[in-house]
């Protein structure tokens, strides 16, 4: 992966998820595989960072504890937080705006507010199933008759309505997030790296 970077290069290596190949050596009970993974990746990340090639290099984790600490003190680290209520209402509208209007009193911010403490993934999640449930419900409605749907749809005869979105969103198994814990450990590992 980092070779070929350096022959990509200038470019930006994303490794999603880290943690699971840059595993805190720290850990009990790992397999000797797994420290020798790690030790390469961090071989891997030397041998590039002192490379002249332009190289950005992002790595992201829900999990920064699980990532190996001589990795840590090699990056700036970052936390992102959780969307906020006017992302996460400009999400809902990018996604759903363009496929179906809401009834009338029913706004994108409501849709948001309802939705505190979801992450992006959340968001996607929920607003596929929403788009599962108003498939579904547009057949109950128009049986076969794709044109009437459709039409009904786009002339907005047809709405999401709040009690269906709430439904949905009640159904959806939201994972906890601790944001706050995740910037306390982020801000404590930057004094400890200095």
């Amino acid at each position: 992966m980092f070779l070929e970077a350096r022959k990509n290069a200038p470019c930006i290596l994303f490794v999603d998820e880290i943690d699971g190949v840059c595993v805190n050596r720290n850990s009990p009970n790992l397999p000797a595989h797994v420290t020798s993974a790690t030790n390469a990746f961090l071989t891997g990340f030397n041998d590039m960072s002192k490379a002249e090639e332009q190289i950005i290099f992002i790595g992201a984790t829900n999990h920064p504890k699980n990532v190996d600490p001589a990795m840590l003190d090699r990056v700036e680290m970052i936390a992102v937080s959780l969307p906020d209520t006017d992302a996460r209402a400009n999400y809902f509208r990018m996604q759903l705006g363009h496929i179906i209007q809401l009834e009338e009193g029913f706004t994108y911010e409501e849709m948001s507010e309802e939705c505190f403490n979801f992450s992006y993934r959340d968001l996607r999640k929920l607003t596929s199933r929403v788009k599962k449930e108003i498939k579904t419900r547009v057949g109950e409605v128009y049986g076969n008759d794709d044109t009437a749907a459709v039409e009904a749809i786009r002339n907005g005869t047809f709405r999401l309505d709040r009690d269906t979105f709430l439904s949905i969103r009640d159904g959806y198994p939201l994972q906890p997030k601790d944001e706050s814990e995740m910037f306390a450990w982020a801000s404590q590992m930057e004094k400890d790296l200095g």
